[in-house]
């Protein structure tokens, strides 16, 4: 979407440019060329074509040239302020949630008890990661974003090659909606359980699970993940969720596998805690992730 956005403003810079050129030539340097709209393209001189003339003395053209201003009256193109810099989502939809790990649970408490399908896992999606990405989905979409949670159990038949099958479903929202430009893959990490109940931050009275990018390098891969760009967008998430609390990010985990994250320039794996924290835990880190993606992530519809 951004290379897109970059070709279609080329475009109309190489048109504005011709009808600069024209310009001048036909009516002389724009009246208006004082206003917020001025775009500096050719020095204002009484003879326009006298910058294409050629000059034998070089030091004095230099000086000439260094004293000369390029204006030229252009309303139609976008202000400095009107083109953001980073990271933006336009379509019919912008993210996609999804689950390679899909039954990956939190420590059970109080009433967040379930009928475990194996350690610190559920296939009960009220009490597992999926039920955390439904709170996602919601926030996200509070904010503006267009959102697809997708709840499909990528585990079986084996866990070790789930994501194969994760793979699978982001090329088939791919090819549904080919503007979707961010994935997110949402796991919770696994810790101590009796050790790291108490890692967590306190935000706004509130106990919430510490949260971690990791981003893939795509080492033994062919096709390789947009490595720069992933992990940009990992970072700038992380540094606005320390601004609610300094702790609330753990470090980037840099990997050297791919984890599905060549699919787009925009490719996210967030472990949403881990399983010592409990559920409620990790959904009030939710409200704060969807409040950076909103700073962090631009919509441009």
């Amino acid at each position: 979407m951004k290379q897109s956005r970059m070709r279609i403003i080329t475009l109309l810079f190489c048109l504005a440019t011709l009808i600069c050129m024209l310009q001048n030539q036909i009516d002389g340097r724009a009246d208006s060329a004082e206003s917020n709209w001025v775009f500096k393209l050719y020095p204002e001189e009484e003879n326009s074509l006298s910058w294409f003339t050629p000059s034998f003395d070089i030091q004095e053209q230099e000086n000439s040239i260094q004293q000369q201003s390029y204006e030229c009256f252009l309303p139609f193109l976008e202000t400095e302020e009107e083109v953001q810099e980073g990271f933006h989502v336009s379509g019919e939809v912008h993210i996609l949630i999804y689950h390679t790990h899909t039954t990956e649970a939190y420590r059970m408490d109080g009433a967040d008890t379930y009928e475990e399908s194996g350690f610190s896992r559920t296939e009960n999606n009220e009490k597992n990661i999926v039920k955390v990405g439904e709170v996602l989905k919601e926030q996200l979409e509070a904010k503006g974003f267009k959102v697809i949670h997708d709840i499909t159990d990528h585990e079986p038949p084996k866990l070790a090659t789930a994501y194969e099958r994760s793979e699978q479903t982001m090329q088939y929202y791919k090819e549904k909606y080919p503007d979707i430009d961010v994935f997110i893959d949402l796991h919770r990490d696994a810790a101590d359980i009796e050790k790291n109940q108490d890692d967590v931050v306190v935000i706004d009275g509130k106990r919430c699970a510490r949260i971690m990018f990791v981003v893939g390098q795509g080492v033994n891969y062919e096709i390789k993940p947009n490595f720069d760009s992933n992990y940009a967008l990992a970072e700038q998430l992380s540094q606005k969720l320390d601004t609610y609390n300094e702790n609330f990010t753990r470090d980037i985990r840099v990997k050297e596998g791919r984890y599905n994250q060549h699919i787009s320039d925009m490719c996210l794996l967030i472990e949403m805690g881990h399983n010592a924290n409990t559920l409620q835990e990790a959904m009030n880190s939710v409200y704060y992730l969807a409040e950076a993606m909103a700073d962090i992530v631009h919509i441009v519809d």
